[in-house]
């Protein structure tokens, strides 16, 4: 079971009804050459009864949109790419912006702010290089991609309504040979375009079946929705006509729009609640310690033993600078010794120190855990006559063997024998000194 100190979002609640799909978004994106009505298409969400249009322009050129000063839709040039960040954040999250209730959204050009960002990476990349053309290698990439994905996050998702993305790409050779020879229908960039979008369509400009007119055609090259499959073509369209052919009754608009950012600002306050209240029902650490410091002298420990753990075991040996966890990581352990110490007591002849020590599992070695070492013990052997006399050895905590001294040591011909009390001293003879061995006395 997750631990909510460790995780905080384990002691979050999950509402599932605030997370159900509750609209139809679409989302466009449109990538065609220079001249192919990729702005005016973007502009035709205006009249697409969604609700009052945001425009993003980061190629200036919406000022040749009738209705950009307002009287049709909100246009904003936004020459920084560094801005556009800003920009649909103020649309989406401070009050001014979402005042205006915009139930649509528009980006033209992805690619006006993609290049600018990409010419930067380029410039870093050339001063580490110090190439006069360098070249980004995968993690830069991967590094621009990331980037590029907060904008994508930002339109796309955070949003909760329809939105236009055009792009601009360039005539057809090198490239479109290489599509078709590997059989790739979806072109890809670095980007990441098409993966933010539910429907990539290419715009193209082409002559009329009368021979003088133009038609704008859009072709589908990737699609999300079964309305839209790849291959299909709509000449001249609008977003008006994308929306009959999804024919769904709850398109996002201005209402659903605003209901669900709402609704979703309402499920993260309550998300934070539980997680808020936890934090405050916790003990000041004041309090845990000064609980530490009684449970220690229940079980028989000094503050001093609780110093001396605390410096072994948290590394810390002022006690005021631990915090929550290592002062209940010293209560497991004070529960954990005084467990040890009861289930082992003295055996036989053995001797228990007092308890005193809060070693844990690292702990000297030979030492369990919270238990200290027997004393020494004293081994006793049956003498004649029925009395116990002390054997020549004492056996000590730690498998250490002394050897006491004993009296009445004398000296015959440079060889030492010891007596003891109330016995015969042994018979030296020169021959034994000398390592022969002493002749047999007869028995009688």
């Amino acid at each position: 079971m997750l631990d909510s100190r460790q995780y905080p979002t384990a002691a979050r609640r999950f509402d599932p009804t605030a997370h159900r799909p509750k609209s139809q978004r679409l989302r466009l994106g449109v990538r065609g050459a220079a001249g192919t009505g990729k702005s005016t298409f973007a502009a035709s969400l205006a009249e697409a009864r969604l609700g009052r249009l945001c425009f993003f322009d980061t190629e200036l050129k919406s000022c040749h949109l009738p209705g950009s000063d307002g009287s049709r839709f909100d246009a904003f040039e936004i020459a920084d790419p560094d801005e556009l960040a800003a920009a649909i954040l103020w649309a989406l999250r401070e009050e001014e912006g979402r005042a205006r209730g915009y139930g649509a959204y528009s980006l033209d050009s992805w690619n006006g702010w993609f290049a600018s960002t990409y010419a930067r990476f380029l410039d870093a990349k050339r001063a580490a290089t110090g190439l006069r053309f360098p070249e980004l290698d995968g993690d830069d990439l991967q590094r621009l991609q990331v980037v590029a994905g907060e904008i994508l996050r930002l339109l796309c998702i955070d949003t909760h309504a329809c939105v236009v993305i055009t792009d601009t790409i360039a005539a057809k050779g090198m490239e479109a040979r290489e599509d078709y020879e590997v059989g790739r229908i979806v072109p890809i960039s670095a980007s990441g375009l098409e993966y933010a979008v539910d429907v990539l369509v290419e715009a193209d400009l082409r002559l009329a079946p009368d021979g003088f007119s133009q038609i704008y055609v859009h072709r589908v090259v990737k699609s999300n929705t079964p309305a839209f499959t790849i291959g299909d073509e709509l000449v001249n369209p609008s977003f008006q006509d994308y929306l009959v052919r999804l024919n769904v009754p709850n398109v996002a608009t201005a209402e659903t729009v605003q209901a669900e950012t709402s609704a979703a600002a309402a499920a993260r306050a309550l998300l934070t609640a539980p997680a808020a209240s936890a934090a405050e029902s916790e003990p000041a650490i004041e309090v845990l310690l000064q609980d530490l410091l009684a449970k220690a002298e229940q079980h028989g420990f000094s503050r001093a033993n609780v110093v001396t753990a605390a410096q072994s075991h948290c590394g810390k040996g002022n006690l005021e600078a631990l915090t929550r966890d290592e002062i209940r990581l010293l209560d497991r352990r004070l529960d954990n010794a005084k467990r040890l110490a009861g289930s082992s007591g003295p055996t036989g002849t053995t001797q228990q120190m007092p308890p005193g020590r809060l070693d844990g599992p690292n702990g000297p070695a030979g030492e369990a855990d919270g238990v200290t070492l027997p004393e020494a013990t004293i081994e006793t052997t049956p003498a004649p006559g029925g009395a116990s006399a002390p054997s020549p050895q004492v056996r000590q905590s730690g498998s250490q063997t002394a050897t006491p001294s004993i009296p009445n040591r004398t000296q015959t011909r440079g060889t030492t024998s010891s007596t003891m009390p109330g016995t015969t001293p042994a018979r030296s003879n020169s021959s034994t000194a000398n390592g022969a061995r002493p002749p047999q006395q007869p028995r009688h």
